[in-house]
């Protein structure tokens, strides 16, 4: 049985909009969650400092609504934020 697409709406007709994370001192291991109330969200990457493989700028396609981001680093909690994606509306979302 295959797991379901965390990036799948629960309506392949659901409209969705571009939101881009940012962060220019984020490194190490990096997760990002995203939680909106009818879907979680979560990306995970081990970066090193001088590595050419940098998670930021990392953009997805996301239902317009509110979600909160927990941003952790190295496992540890750095912060929590709420954004609100906007349907026609590019959004940046600056983590730290």
């Amino acid at each position: 049985m295959n797991a379901p697409d965390p990036l799948g709406s629960e309506s392949d007709s659901e409209a969705q909009a571009n939101v881009t994370f940012r962060c220019e001192t984020c490194t190490g291991k990096i997760k990002l969650a995203l939680v909106r109330s009818t879907a979680d969200y979560s990306f995970e990457r081990d970066t090193k400092i001088d590595s050419r493989k940098r998670f930021f700028p990392y953009q997805l396609s996301l239902p317009p609504g509110e979600y909160r981001l927990n941003y952790f680093q190295n496992d540890v909690l750095q912060m929590q934020s709420t954004f609100t994606v906007k349907l026609g509306e590019e959004s940046t979302v600056v983590v730290k």
